[in-house]
C-alpha cells in the first residue's frame, strides 16, 4: 500500500470509535458464555410469546427442552435442573398454558437436566432426541390419565415437538455444547 494513502487512512479513523469497538469485542469475548446463556433464555421467551400471540399451542414449538439439555450437559444436573424448571415455568405462563400438567411438567425438566448430564458422551443429538422422546412419552401417558380431553391434542404437540427438537439439536446443539462446556 502506498505510504501516503496509508497515512490518509490513519487520519480518517476515529480512534474513539475504534477504542469502543475494541472494548466491546473484549467484553463479548470475556462474557461470551453469559451471552449464549442469555440467548437461550431469550429463545425460550421469544418462542413462548410466539405461541401465545399466534395461538400455536397445538404445535410443539418450544425451546425449553433444548435449552435445558444444553445447560444440563454444560453445567451439570443442579444448574441445568434449576434453569429448566425456571424456564418451563416462564414458558408455560407466557404461552398461556394452565392446568394440572404443571404438576409433572416442571419436575420433568429437572430430570431432563440430570439425564443430559449423565448420558452425554459427545453426541448431543442422540442425548437431546432421547430425552425429548422420554419427556413426550411421559407427557402423553400422564395426559391420558389426568386430562383425557387434551390427549389427542397432545399427540400432535408431541410429534411436532420431537421434530422441532431434532432440528434444534442437529443444527445448534454441537456448537452450543462446544462453546459452553
Amino acid at each position: 500500500m502506498d505510504p501516503l494513502k496509508f497515512r490518509e487512512l490513519l487520519r480518517r479513523i476515529e480512534w474513539k470509535n475504534l477504542a469502543l469497538l475494541a472494548v466491546a469485542v473484549a467484553l463479548l469475548a470475556a462474557y461470551f458464555k453469559l451471552f449464549i446463556i442469555t440467548a437461550l433464555i431469550a429463545s425460550v421467551i421469544a418462542a413462548s410469546l410466539l405461541v401465545q400471540k399466534f395461538q400455536l399451542r397445538l404445535f410443539g414449538f418450544e425451546t425449553v427442552t433444548f435449552s435445558t439439555v444444553i445447560m444440563g450437559v454444560a453445567y451439570g444436573p443442579v444448574i441445568g435442573g434449576i434453569f429448566g424448571m425456571a424456564m418451563v415455568l416462564v414458558s408455560l405462563v407466557i404461552s398461556g398454558y394452565f392446568g394440572i400438567y404443571y404438576l409433572w411438567i416442571i419436575p420433568e425438566y429437572a430430570v431432563a437436566a440430570y439425564l443430559a448430564s449423565q448420558w452425554y458422551g459427545g453426541d448431543i443429538l442422540s442425548v437431546g432426541l432421547n430425552i425429548t422422546i422420554i419427556l413426550q412419552v411421559a407427557n402423553i401417558v400422564l395426559t391420558y390419565f389426568f386430562d383425557r380431553y387434551s390427549f389427542f391434542q397432545h399427540i400432535v404437540y408431541s410429534a411436532t415437538n420431537i421434530v422441532f427438537n431434532f432440528a434444534a439439536f442437529a443444527l445448534f446443539g454441537p456448537v452450543l455444547v462446544g462453546i459452553l462446556k
